[in-house]
């Protein structure tokens, strides 16, 4: 804060008396003699004798020790103790105006949160409590917290493609298709809701719109591996399985992580044919995730199919360890141990198979094969009899 005149003094002996007391009282101040004719460069006639100057915040103070002293020394004091009375309470008044001011604007601002955020806070975590519901497998719980979340925030893109997602894995398409179409039009460049509508087009068997919003997705995205994998699903299903390779390839490359990219693309090199490259693909998958029955069942089939039952058996049987009621693993270790000559192991795995399925055309055949080479004819022509009349119900 700057230092201000306070009052002039008209003698020396005056001077000396405001000195003595201010001193004492340890006010800060500066006695400034005006009494030569010549004063800061300039000339002038001087009527006074000298003044006293002084931070503004003792100014107040200052004239109070003076009219105490002298009342009638100081002409103008009472005057100037008014005007700076006057000088404070209108700073006083502008102070709370403006504290009155910033109290409206942040009582505006907070009602503008609890109008517009809060409600899109809430709308978040409605979202987040869904995608843990849908995680553990309660979709009409999570669509519960979707419609709520969606209810609180409309324009919500990100709970529309979440709740297509729960409608999806419900087997409702269209209704997924309808959310997904909502979060599109809200946001015309979100790619993850473009893959999801893929996916419920795929499942309603419209491989064509499947594609064209695969390739949107990736359009958008380019480091999008699950519209990849989707996509070389879809490719595979078509038949064009070079296409199917090079995208699983792209998801991979993207994310070398990705277990089911390899399991599929295993399937993909073992469809051409190329033992080495599936084998490669398998044995990965499952080091990536030692507890997938279908890596399993996958590389089994390629060892059977090489003729190396021992490995396919041993393959198989640890599917089914993982899963007791795994059917194409028992089906297939069954065929394993037919065409290893241990029929008994063989109509054991069969059996098992019909206990998880009671109407499977093809364990009964098998079975029905496996009593013959046992000699047990009325038991296979029974079993051969069982798998005629389904197949003709199928």
């Amino acid at each position: 804060m700057g230092t201000i005149r306070v009052c002039h003094i008209e003698n020396e002996s005056l001077a000396a008396r405001i000195c003595a007391a201010l001193d004492k009282k340890r006010i800060p101040y500066a006695l400034v003699k005006t009494h030569d004719t010549a004063f800061d460069g300039i000339y002038e006639a001087q009527m006074e004798w000298g003044y006293i100057e002084a931070p503004e915040n003792w100014a107040e103070s200052i004239l109070q020790v003076v009219n105490d002293l002298m009342p009638t020394a100081l002409r103008e004091s009472s005057n100037e103790i008014e005007r700076l009375a006057r000088k404070k309470r209108r700073r006083s008044r502008i102070i709370k105006i403006t504290i009155a001011s910033a109290s409206a604007i942040v009582l505006t601002v907070l009602c503008l949160f609890a109008i517009v955020a809060i409600p899109i806070i809430r709308a978040y975590t409605l979202d987040r409590s869904g995608r843990t519901l849908a995680k553990n497998g309660d979709y009409e719980k999570a669509i519960s917290d979707y419609d709520k979340a969606i209810e609180l925030f409309p324009d919500f893109a990100i709970g529309y493609r979440d709740r297509g997602i729960a409608w999806h894995q419900e087997g409702q398409d269209d209704g997924a298709i309808a959310d997904y179409n909502k979060a599109i039009q809200l946001d015309p460049h979100y790619s993850a809701a473009y893959n999801s509508r893929g996916n419920a087009w795929s499942s309603k068997g419209n491989h064509k719109a499947a594609v064209a919003d695969y390739n949107k997705a990736i359009a958008l995205n380019p480091k999008s591996a699950a519209a990849y994998y989707n996509r070389a699903f879809e490719w595979a299903e078509q038949g064009d399985i070079d296409k199917s390779i090079a995208d699983y390839t792209s998801a991979i490359d993207l994310n070398p992580n990705y277990q089911y990219a390899y399991v599929n693309r295993g399937r993909d090199w073992a469809e051409k044919g190329d033992f080495q490259k599936a084998m490669a693909d398998y044995d990965r998958a499952i080091e990536l995730d030692p507890t997938d029955i279908i890596a399993y069942l996958n590389r089994g089939n390629e060892w059977e199919a090489k003729g190396d039952y021992y490995e396919a058996i041993a393959d198989y049987s640890r599917a089914i360890e993982l899963n007791p009621k795994y059917l194409n693993a028992l089906l297939n270790r069954g065929e394993a141990w037919f065409s290893q000559k241990d029929y008994s192991k063989a109509i054991d795995d069969f059996s098992a198979a019909m206990a998880v399925d009671l109407k499977n055309v093809r364990a009964y055949k098998d079975r029905a094969a496996a009593w013959l080479k046992l000699g047990k004819k009325d038991k296979s022509f029974a079993d051969s009899r069982t798998a005629e009349t389904l197949a003709a119900k199928n």
